[in-house]
């Protein structure tokens, strides 16, 4: 009864005084959706970008060479599979590489990003097509290569979300494969890819270490941490410099998480944009608050009446506190309406070249997490 009589009370003297009202529940509006539209953004392109399952345990690894300042260094096939042969911390280990792919055919031709990978390349992501299947080991084979994996994008923009896609043929790079599977709509790895093949592993290529060119991600088994994988790594690659001292000489690798490794590159701009907005929503409660005071100042009179009218302190500081939780709740909720505003203008300022580079960009938008951050 008291708290329903205390939110009544505060209702009425909020109404009763539109000016300080409006100002302060403005004020606050605005440095919260502020913050909303950018912790938007960090939940959707720094805390989980990508929509893999099980994400803590999809690792990338990269070739490092302290003598030369390289530490992210692409990776060669002969390493990558003694790791593999080697190594016991890994569910999946798979290899991928660039691949500019033209596809013709089809009106008008396209030159589009491709990757070749290895069979367990989307078993290493925990990921599987939406229609058709993944790859075989067989067709890592030469001459049994020639199949091709799309994704949502690409099966949606040039052949209109075909439903029977799947088994019928495209011509990349002038050779005709068959397509075996399409990608779920969000899938977007490595950034900016449209269509994978199998990579095909001729004996030359198993044994060149020289051609540091490929990429590699893996999935760590149950239990097992970066740091004892990353051990693992460094007693492989110390034998592997021994064996082969003449190119693998002061070479060694390293394991990343594949969030921390996929968004470094934009991660810290993001995080100072994060700080700023924060400034932002501490100069208006600072703001606010001056209202309140100010406003608490001129009702002296009211407060000693209710004292004498034997109302305790504590009453008088619930009520007061009331009247702060509500001008707080209308600011946030009208601040989620304007972080929602905000989250739409992200998106609309160059939503191709954004999704092509930054995999969380599709998932950005008002969800749970972000709906509790701003609560």
């Amino acid at each position: 009864e008291s708290l329903r009589s205390d939110i009544n009370y505060a209702l009425r003297n909020l109404w009763k005084r539109p000016g300080f009202t409006l100002v302060a529940v403005l004020t606050l509006a605005i440095g919260i959706g502020a913050n909303t539209a950018i912790f938007s953004a960090i939940n959707a392109l720094l805390l989980k970008p990508l929509p893999f399952p099980e994400l803590d345990r999809v690792v990338t690894i990269w070739d490092k060479l302290p003598s030369r300042g390289l530490d992210h260094n692409e990776v060669s096939l002969a390493n990558y599979l003694d790791w593999q042969a080697q190594g016991q911390s890994y569910e999946q280990l798979a290899l991928y590489r660039w691949w500019s792919a033209s596809l013709t055919g089809i009106d008008p031709p396209e030159r589009i990003q491709g990757f070749l990978v290895t069979a367990n390349f989307f078993d290493a992501l925990g990921m599987k097509p939406i229609m058709g299947r993944n790859f075989t080991s067989e067709e890592n084979q030469p001459g049994k290569d020639a199949v091709a994996i799309i994704t949502h994008s690409l099966w949606q923009r040039r052949f209109g979300g075909d439903p029977n896609i799947v088994n019928k043929t495209i011509t990349v790079n002038s050779v005709v494969r068959t397509v075996v599977g399409v990608m779920p709509e969000r899938f977007n790895f490595p950034k900016g890819s449209e269509v994978y093949a199998p990579l095909a592993l001729t004996p030359q290529v198993i044994k060149n270490r020289v051609n540091h060119s490929y990429y590699v991600i893996g999935r760590l088994k149950p239990g097992v941490s970066i740091e004892s994988s990353q051990a693992e790594l460094d007693n492989i690659t110390a034998r592997l410099e021994q064996q082969y001292p003449e190119v693998n000489k002061g070479w060694g690798a390293t394991v990343y998480p594949v969030v921390a490794d996929t968004v470094r590159h934009y991660d810290t701009a993001l995080w100072v944009m994060m700080g700023a907005v924060g400034f932002v929503l501490l100069i208006a409660c600072a703001n606010v608050a001056n209202l309140m005071l100010a406003r608490a100042s001129g009702r002296q009179k009211e407060i000693a009446l209710r004292a004498a009218l034997g109302a305790s302190r504590w009453r008088i500081i619930r009520q007061l506190l009331t009247e702060s939780v509500i001008v707080a709740l209308i600011g946030g909720a009208l601040g989620v309406l304007i972080g929602f505003w905000g989250i739409d203008a992200l998106r609309a300022s160059n939503p191709a070249e954004a999704a092509k580079y930054a995999p969380g960009w599709y998932q950005l938008g008002l969800n749970f997490t972000v709906l509790a951050f701003t609560l």
